[in-house]
């Protein structure tokens, strides 16, 4: 079986979601010695997974054949081609979370399938990361959120003399969230409502605890969105709002 891969992600930098979902998937198949290439004619193959590519989705719609598509495509079902409806009945379309699945399937999309399917993080390049100090440092994560959110955080953290560490969601290449991981001995996490949340994972795989700012202006608050879908107190701690980070949380974390 050889599986015929078509994204965009493959020369995009820097690496962002869409684009992790690329490189963790092609190094799942590896794992599992499973044969692939990347975008060839989808007419040449009998598996095709369609990961974030519309004009892969026509083509596929003109041949009428199976395929898997997803998660990157679109964010919602309106924003698909207007081919969809030759899309094959037979296909499945992946969505990374529980939630996600809902939104689709609640908005009207009943083409094909639509299944529950999260990519797997790199647990070898992130587990259990050696800290390089004791010191307490806390790593600060800012993700398409109200920039007031991350003023009001880092004030909290210079008031209690607390050292600090922030990435902005983009601006930052894989070296320096690595070094960041190693520097720091908790996260506070300020993002926004996750498919699956790919970067959370990686910071959890490094057995490091994380206090998430849950995201209320989302626009998907009627469908029991989440900004950390695979996220229980074994993790850290979920806050409802920003108002309720304060200096004895941050200091129990230590």
């Amino acid at each position: 079986m050889v599986i015929n891969i078509i994204s965009n992600q493959t020369n995009k930098k820097p690496i962002r979601g869409p684009k992790k979902v690329l490189i963790n998937l092609l190094k799942g198949l590896d794992l599992m010695n499973v044969e692939y290439v990347l975008n060839q004619p989808i007419s040449k193959f009998r598996y095709n997974w369609i990961q974030d590519s519309k004009p892969a989705l026509i083509e596929a719609s003109f041949y009428k054949i199976p395929v898997l598509l997803g998660p990157n495509i679109v964010e919602q079902p309106f924003q698909l081609p207007f081919l969809r409806r030759k899309i094959n009945k037979n296909s499945i379309y992946l969505q990374p979370s529980k939630w996600a699945k809902e939104v689709w399937l609640n908005n009207g999309f009943n083409e094909c399938e639509v299944h529950e399917w999260a990519v797997g993080v790199d647990t070898d390049s992130f587990y259990q990361v050696e800290r390089l100090s004791l010191r307490k440092k806390i790593l600060v994560y800012f993700k398409h959120r109200n920039v007031h959110e991350l003023d009001t955080c880092i004030r909290l953290l210079k008031n209690c003399k607390i050292d600090y560490r922030a990435l902005k969601y983009g601006e930052y290449n894989e070296n320096q969230f690595m070094d960041n991981l190693k520097e720091c001995t908790f996260c506070i996490w300020i993002g926004c409502d996750e498919s699956q949340g790919i970067g959370l994972q990686e910071i959890l795989s490094t057995n490091m605890p994380i206090i998430v700012i849950k995201d209320t202006s989302t626009q998907y608050n009627s469908y029991d969105s989440s900004s950390a879908p695979y996220f229980d107190n074994t993790c850290g701690v979920l806050l409802e709002d920003i108002s309720l980070l304060s200096e004895h949380l941050i200091n129990s974390f230590n």
